[in-house]
């Protein structure tokens, strides 16, 4: 069941995870004890669930268990990491880094604004970031699960920041390990292509999109703050934004723009160029981009998950392998219902 490892610390081979011992983050279960459906065996009698190491009355219980498993324990959370591999600790902190960047990206669009270009640039760079982590690692470890390996730094650098390729390389990971499995399928509506492309292209060459006009060089595509607004955001709105909330929403602004009478100066413009000079229009902008983010956070989530059950579902893959973290420590926030997409403003992961 267990294997040992430096120091006289052995590492849990069944399911059970010593990463929660470590301080390395949150387990599937959020009470302090990771480990998987089926493997009772390791489970401690008595209570069934412990935390620790802040309970030290119940960790003569989690001892027994370990000793039943034949696994060493460890004295700390510092010997409990030392006994991880050079690889365990690499791809853990990758897959710390994906989620937290993905977790920040969530936060921050929640927090768009049409008229405000810094806000979706504040958006994209934590989840373009977060996305091609995330699936790099789902690559490294694929590989590592098959050939015994890792994904060299030259067939990685061919992917660059191309998000489609990258997930096109991801989608063949799950039609080989998992066919059939509806739980992994990969989100292909249209909206979801236009972000991936979006923020592939914002990865590529997108977020030095002003740098380079001013250079005289006119990427194709044009910012993509304006791309977002004009084939996520519009479409979204087409979709989700209910003509009786339209409805209320234009008599709102119409009264408002009514009570200044005129004496209103307003002269803004959306990030895609069209120019806001009324207060009806501004009220109307910012009343559709209320309706409309959580559902753009949604879709956006939804790509997420995708790649968070794959990761979670590999940690369990390689649960043998002892340079495969439990990836649901990591990523198992990022796998929760479209509803709580669209209505949680504030997204955190857990941390390496």
């Amino acid at each position: 069941m267990g294997s040992p490892g430096r120091s006289g610390v052995g590492v849990f081979t069944c399911g059970c995870r010593l990463s929660a011992l470590a301080g390395l983050g949150r387990p599937r279960d959020g009470l302090g004890h990771s480990w998987r459906e089926g493997h009772s065996a390791c489970r401690p009698t008595a209570p069934e669930r412990i935390v620790l190491p802040t309970d030290p009355a119940r960790e003569k219980d989690f001892r027994d268990c370990v000793c039943a498993c034949n696994i060493p324990f460890p004295n700390s959370p510092r010997e409990a990491l030392a006994v991880m591999s050079k690889f365990w600790n690499a791809l853990a902190a990758e897959a710390a880094i994906a989620s937290s960047q993905i977790g920040m990206g969530a936060t921050t669009l929640g927090k768009t604004m049409p008229q405000r270009t810094a806000s979706y640039a504040e958006a994209f760079f934590p989840l373009s970031i977060g996305f091609e982590r995330a699936g790099k690692v789902i690559l490294h470890v694929d590989r590592r699960l098959t050939s015994g390996d890792f994904v060299s730094r030259k067939e990685m650098k061919t992917l660059s920041h191309d998000l489609i390729s990258l997930f096109d390389a991801v989608e063949q990971v799950h039609l080989r390990r998992y066919p059939g499995d509806v739980r992994f399928n990969r989100p292909t509506d249209s909206i979801h292509e236009k972000i991936v492309e979006i923020l592939g292209g914002f990865a590529t060459t997108g977020r030095y999109f002003h740098l380079d006009y001013l250079g005289g060089v006119h990427a194709p595509g044009g910012d993509a703050a304006a791309q977002w607004w004009d084939l996520v955001a519009s479409e979204v709105s087409r979709r989700h934004y209910r003509d009786t909330k339209r409805a209320r929403d234009r008599e709102r602004a119409r009264l408002l723009d009514s009570a200044f009478d005129g004496s209103a100066l307003v002269r803004d413009s959306l990030v895609n160029g069209d120019t806001i000079d009324t207060v009806e229009k501004a009220t109307l902008v910012n009343l559709e981009n209320d309706a409309v983010v959580p559902w753009c956070r949604m879709y956006t989530m939804q790509i997420a998950r995708w790649l968070a059950r794959i990761l979670i579902e590999l940690g369990y893959d390689g649960v043998s392998n002892e340079d495969v973290p439990y990836f649901g420590d990591f990523f198992y926030p990022l796998n929760q219902g479209d509803g709580v997409f669209r209505s949680r403003k504030t997204w955190t992961a857990s941390h390496y």
